[in-house]
């Protein structure tokens, strides 16, 4: 004789692929922002005449902005305070509006080195806050959703590039491009993305955790998954283009940061 959990686990199993789902795409639009200027950095070099040091802090100030947007979230609880897709929603339409500005307004590398940095703090209300609304969906399979969450992060990272290859547009077009799908699934994350009633759901500012202890498990909140990303971005900074210039790629591969641009 089956559970009542076991159950209710096979009834919220089409709503729940139906949620990870979403929360991938918007993951994957909205992640196109990160390497959205690093997409087109060799134009900018010909346009703006910026040094090799300013167009890699075009890439690092993301980098930075995620890894003290990461920390500010987790020091505030903002994603148990407040509802996880709105949370979401605001961070993608912040995102996508200090790259939108930048394809249309800035013509120098200081200030799209300021909203670079903006949009880095931004991302990290989308992608480890996107995390939550996973755990929330799916108390088992939990490691296939996961899985599928990082497939989004890497499919949204490299979006740019895909868009620079199969279309011969502008780098303010890229950037443009870029901008518009966060900002279309902005609005998507907020009317379709919902937390569902696993023990990743936080109805009250810590109730989740109190939750949780009564029923005997361990809840993954959005502090502690701000802390894996903060330490994923330290990584990726780590592995920036700051490095030494002597370095090989080879090295750079076996190290296991080959992947970053």
């Amino acid at each position: 004789m089956s559970s009542p959990g076991a159950a209710t686990d096979a009834l919220a199993r089409p709503a729940a692929r139906r949620q990870l789902a979403l929360i991938a795409l918007v993951q994957v639009l909205v992640l196109a922002c990160w390497f959205s200027a690093s997409a087109v950095v060799p134009a900018l070099r010909r346009d703006w005449e910026i040094s090799s040091f300013q167009a890699t802090l075009l890439t690092v100030a993301v980098q930075v902005g995620f890894v003290a947007g990461a920390v500010s979230s987790a020091a505030l609880n903002l994603a148990d305070r407040f509802p996880a897709h709105r949370v979401v929603a605001v961070s993608a339409l912040v995102a996508a509006s200090a790259t939108g500005l930048i394809a249309l307004a800035v013509d120098g590398a200081p200030w799209a080195v300021t909203l670079r940095f903006v949009t880095g703090v931004a991302l990290a209300g989308v992608y480890p806050v996107g995390m939550k609304l996973m755990t929330s969906w799916f108390d088992r399979g939990r490691g296939f959703a996961l899985g599928v969450l990082i497939a989004a992060l890497t499919l949204g990272s490299a979006m740019p590039q895909l868009v620079t290859s199969f279309a011969s547009l502008p780098w303010r077009g890229v950037l443009a491009t870029a901008s518009v799908t966060a900002a279309s699934y902005a609005r998507a994350s907020q009317s379709t993305c919902r937390a569902g009633t696993g023990p990743g759901t936080t109805t009250k500012p810590h109730s989740s955790s109190a939750w949780a202890a009564s029923e005997g498990r361990s809840v993954p909140t959005a502090s502690a998954l701000n802390q894996s990303s903060i330490a994923r971005g330290l990584c990726r900074l780590t592995a920036s283009r700051l490095a030494p210039r002597g370095r090989s790629r080879g090295a750079r591969c076996r190290s296991g940061h080959g992947s970053l641009p």
